[in-house]
């Protein structure tokens, strides 16, 4: 069988030698070497024969790529926040795995310079498709937080027919903290690694959880190694600098389900779902009174229920 790859957002065969599915994980996900292996093997094969040589050494576009497939039922896909890891649904990964077919995705493109042709969030939209494409899967619901919520609507506007419905969670169409934002571009290369480090298990709890502040998220939490402020991430941020989706929301026509914390440090997150729902024709909002930033992981929060709904509004 001749694979698909893809080559900025289009689908394509290698013919020139078998290439590695970079992340096809059904029954477990990947270990992070084997899959950083396969995930450069099929970067590799992504060109034919003859490209290869033309294609320049600093060349790491930004890509969205699985990170797992585990579960069964109605295919949901999370599409993970500016830290790119794709693990921060923390103990509730397995809760989810129980109910749906729990696709998730990671970010890649950590260390090298931008590739302005993919550090868009449509082309990101098209590897959301290709994995659909990859797994078989025809339509899906997306649940996207925080800098993966614009990837989930870019997924809606541009190819509306493979998705059922959307979550969108503290997340946003335009960042309207601009200045916030200009000042994390500046500084978030000054942060020492180490520095880092020391930080993020101290004031995550406060930063990230808000009020509802779980022992067992915390633990978990405190277990994935955080994604330090590196070149991929600045990227990131970039992409937020040029972001901007409302005059565009107005032509999202599937259900919409937004939830915003009350005491999210990160992203207004109450202010952006108010601009969101007042363009997105079939939106509701869910505020999480006392919740912070990271709200997917929390098991006192009832997603199952939430994300069924979502989905049954879908199918109705």
């Amino acid at each position: 069988m001749n694979r698909k790859l893809v080559i900025n957002g289009q689908a394509s065969g290698c013919a020139q030698r078998k290439c590695p599915d970079p992340g096809r994980a059904r029954e477990n996900t990947l270990s992070p070497p084997l899959a950083d292996r396969l995930e450069e093997e099929a970067r590799t094969c992504r060109f034919a024969a003859g490209d290869v040589a033309r294609v320049p050494a600093t060349l790491d576009p930004m890509q969205t790529r699985l990170r797992s497939d585990r579960g069964s039922g109605t295919p949901l896909v999370y599409i993970p926040g500016i830290d790119g890891s794709g693990a921060l649904l923390l103990g509730n990964e397995a809760v989810l795995e129980r109910a749906f077919r729990l696709v998730t995705l990671r970010h890649l493109s950590e260390e090298s310079a931008a590739c302005r042709e993919r550090d868009h969030y449509a082309a990101l939209a098209s590897d959301v498709v290709a994995v659909l494409d990859t797994l078989g899967i025809a339509r899906a619901v997306l649940v996207a937080e925080s800098f993966g919520g614009a990837i989930a609507l870019r997924c809606a506007l541009d190819h509306p027919e493979r998705v059922a419905a959307l979550g969108i969670v503290n997340s946003f169409a335009w960042f309207p903290k601009r200045a916030s934002l200009a000042l994390g571009r500046v500084f978030a290369p000054l942060v020492l690694r180490p520095v880092f480090d020391w930080f993020r298990p101290r004031i995550a709890p406060w930063s990230l959880f808000g009020k509802l502040r779980e022992a067992d998220a915390l633990r978990r939490f405190a277990g994935v190694r955080g994604v330090y402020f590196d070149r991929g991430y600045r990227r990131r941020l970039a992409m937020i600098q040029g972001l901007d989706l409302r005059d565009e929301l107005h032509r999202i026509d599937q259900p919409v389900r937004l939830f915003a914390a009350t005491h999210d440090r990160v992203v207004p997150s109450l202010r952006c779902a108010r601009t969101m729902q007042e363009r997105l024709p079939h939106a509701t909002t869910s505020v999480v009174d006392g919740g912070g930033h990271l709200i997917l992981p929390l098991a006192s929060l009832p997603w199952r229920d939430w994300l069924g709904e979502l989905a049954n509004r879908a199918r109705a």
